[in-house]
C-alpha cells in the first residue's frame, strides 16, 4: 500500500528517530480503515477511532442509536412535511 510506504519513508527521515508513525485524519473510508488494520498501521480519527497495535489500543466511539422517524404531518393542501 502506497500510504504505508510513504509513512515508513517519513519515519526514516525524522531525527531523532521516533518509535513509530501514526496517520491522523478527519475521515477515512471504511475500506481504507480495514486495510490499515490488516497492515497493522496505526491511525487516529479524532473523537471517533484509535487503532495503535503496538500500544495494544483499539478504541471506537459508537454512534448513538438512530431513532425511528415520527409520523408526517400535513403541510398545506397538497404536500406533507416528510
Amino acid at each position: 500500500m502506497q500510504l504505508t510506504r510513504q509513512l515508513q519513508q517519513l519515519l526514516a527521515r525524522v531525527q531523532p528517530r521516533p518509535a513509530g508513525v501514526c496517520l491522523v485524519a478527519e475521515q477515512l473510508p471504511p475500506y481504507l480503515r480495514t486495510r490499515l488494520v490488516e497492515l497493522g498501521q496505526p491511525f487516529v480519527l479524532p473523537g471517533r477511532q484509535l487503532f495503535w497495535p503496538s500500544l495494544d489500543s483499539v478504541e471506537t466511539v459508537q454512534r448513538p442509536q438512530r431513532t425511528a422517524p415520527g409520523p408526517c404531518r400535513p403541510w398545506g393542501r397538497w404536500r406533507s412535511s416528510c
